[in-house]
């Protein structure tokens, strides 16, 4: 995302959010400056990242652009209000600041996914700053970068303790961790702080992501990044995400994903017909009752273009109709499932992405606990997010993916992650910790007792699955590869 405040730290514009992609022309500008510049093949920065952002700003909204003083992401901007803010003027929307002491503060987590983080060093290149606008002007105004997980931003400013009735004295100070982004939080959530494990989440966007003591390989080997590239796209790859306990977070995101059921839905459902609508649960009931692959029925479910792979301006498309299945075209539970499945293709296509571009010791990692002739609990993905509590989606998944699949009880991963990581940084303040990664394994994390397994022995299921998903892969890539 991209927050631009001014010398006095009032917001300029309203914030980007990352599933903004309208930078995507800067977004291929700003990736070929950068390879040019770290003399790497094909980087690729999304157009969801902050430095497109950013580029675009000063494109379009040049006189802005020159206000900018502090540039930051939404998650850095909330808690720079949690600890300096000290009045707000409730008829311009104007805040106060305790200027003296204000200073804005990242971590490592956010800061890899503006574009300027180097991973690797930790550090904000001015190399890749200085490819927007004058030499320093864009460095200097990005935050400063947290030493470590278990930093401190500050302390909850006096305006938030009386608004919220809490005390401001100074003995008694409430701190205010460094905190992360969701999917970091989300990773500590589900206590997803060791290499051997991978999560699944499933919201707006669909994300899957997992920890590594290894920076990605591209970044160290400019081979690795020329000779791994899919045929998907010559120049994909995982973002260099960084994760909430001083380690790397590889992890690739699908914006394609539970927006697309209630897209799918919305023709069956008429807002004008109320007592007619479908809910979710009414139209998975009727979904399981249709074969898997949709009677050959498969549907590209790009509707506001793609991330990963990186295509912003694809489309959605449903393929492979014929006279014999046409007829299906009008009926909810079968474009229901297919969407279903069509999200999981993609899903799975940005899983082999990942593991393309990934250094070898997570690749390493990925097959010893991910062995797709011994469906373990040790193999399991674990899943979160609101599109996990749909059954049969859980079950579309597990074949798809060909990984067994486990489901914590607390829907809200990254909150909980969150709360794991503030209390890891107070706690480090009094020698409680030394680590968040030791907080996080002290904490009793509750999983569902089922695990969802593969349809091993259902062998025409995985052969439709696989027949599909190489339709879905070969003609996404012909159309917008």
């Amino acid at each position: 995302g991209m927050v631009v405040l001014d010398k006095d730290f009032q917001v300029i514009r309203n914030a980007k959010l990352w599933c903004d992609v309208e930078a995507s022309e800067e977004a291929q500008y700003f990736s070929k400056q950068a390879s040019s510049v770290l003399n790497k093949n094909n980087l690729d920065i999304p157009a969801g990242f902050t430095a497109p952002k950013v580029l675009w700003l000063e494109k379009n909204h040049p006189e802005e652009f020159a206000r900018m003083r502090y540039l930051c992401l939404p998650h850095d901007y909330i808690t720079f209000l949690l600890c300096h803010q000290t009045s707000l003027d409730e008829t311009d929307g104007s805040i106060a600041i305790d200027a003296e002491n204000a200073k804005i503060i990242t971590d490592r987590g956010d800061a890899s996914g503006t574009g300027f983080f180097d991973p690797v060093t930790s550090q904000f290149l001015p190399e890749l700053c200085n490819i927007i606008g004058d030499d320093g002007f864009v460095f200097n105004a990005l935050p400063k970068i947290a030493n470590s997980p278990l930093d401190i931003a500050g302390h909850l400013s006096e305006y938030w303790c009386n608004l919220l009735g809490m005390t401001s004295s100074q003995e008694k100070r409430i701190p205010i961790s460094i905190g992360s982004g969701d999917n970091m939080m989300s990773a500590l959530g589900v206590g997803c702080v060791n290499p051997n494990q991978k999560v699944l989440s499933l919201g707006t966007s669909g994300t899957i992501f997992g920890v590594s003591t290894n920076p990605p390989s591209f970044l160290l080997d400019n081979e690795k990044l020329s000779s791994s590239s899919s045929s998907t796209s010559s120049s994909s790859v995982a973002p260099p995400f960084c994760d909430a306990t001083g380690r790397y977070l590889p992890l690739v995101c699908v914006m394609s994903c539970t927006g697309i059921l209630h897209d799918i839905l919305s023709p069956f459902s008429p807002s004008n017909e109320q007592n007619n609508k479908l809910g979710h649960d009414e139209v998975t009931d009727l979904a399981c009752k249709v074969p898997p692959g949709c009677h050959g029925l498969v549907f590209i479910p790009f509707l506001k273009g793609e991330r990963t792979p990186n295509w912003p301006h694809s489309k959605g498309s449903l393929i492979n109709i014929t006279s014999d299945n046409i007829k299906y075209l009008t009926n909810p539970g079968v474009m229901y499932r297919a969407a279903l499945e069509g999200v999981a293709y993609t899903l799975k296509m940005a899983f082999e992405e990942m593991k393309m571009t990934e250094s070898p010791s997570f690749d390493e990692e990925l097959k010893e606990t991910n062995n797709n002739n011994d469906y373990d609990l040790s193999s399991a993905i674990m899943v979160v997010g609101g599109g996990s509590k749909n059954p049969l989606w859980r079950q579309i998944l597990s074949d798809i993916l060909e990984s067994s699949l486990k489901f914590p009880l607390e829907p809200e991963s990254a909150a909980l992650g969150a709360a794991f990581q503030a209390y890891a940084a107070a706690g480090a303040q009094k020698g409680l910790f030394s680590s968040v990664q030791e907080c996080v394994m002290q904490q009793h994390i509750q999983i569902e007792d089922a695990t969802v397994f593969p349809s091993k022995e259902d062998e025409t299921t995985r052969k439709t699955y696989k027949e599909q998903y190489t339709l879905f892969k070969e003609m996404a890539t012909k159309m917008y590869g």
